[in-house]
């Protein structure tokens, strides 16, 4: 049997009554970025709630959600059907899906020699730091 190692796939039917997204996934690394208010939070709390099988933060915003995984296994949930989950036979889905949130974001860091003159106090502060000086030296070279 395969080990489930990341999301290959996720596709949401009716966010907000009308939109269609299918967001295919790299194994390491993927970013969503966004206006605020343009639903990235409301992404991500629907696909929590589905990977821990319907804990949903508020209210769900979609009519479908399927979650495909690099064993091709499948979660779906429909706002009329609740849960199916194909290729899971009789697992428990906690046991087979481990969720870690990071939460380092705003702990504090030591200051480093090339921040020590920018107002960098938390973990989060200093990766958008060095994201914004990776673009600048693009921009430059």
């Amino acid at each position: 049997m395969e080990k489930i190692t990341h999301i290959k796939k996720i596709e949401i039917e009716g966010l907000w009554g009308k939109y269609h997204i299918e967001w295919h996934l790299n194994p390491d690394v993927n970013i969503l970025a966004g206006i605020n208010g343009s639903g990235k939070s409301t992404l991500l709390n629907i696909i929590a709630g589905v990977l821990t099988g319907g804990n949903f933060i508020g209210e769900v915003w979609s009519d479908e959600v399927k979650i495909s995984f690099n064993d091709n296994k499948m979660l779906y949930f429909s706002k009329s059907n609740q849960f199916r989950f194909y290729g899971f036979h009789e697992e428990i889905i906690s046991d087979v899906i481990k969720i870690h949130r990071i939460s380092t974001f705003e702990q504090p860091i030591k200051t480093q020699s090339g921040t020590i003159n920018e107002k960098i106090k938390t973990d989060l502060d200093l990766q958008i730091f060095e994201l914004q000086r990776a673009y600048l030296s693009y921009q430059i070279n």
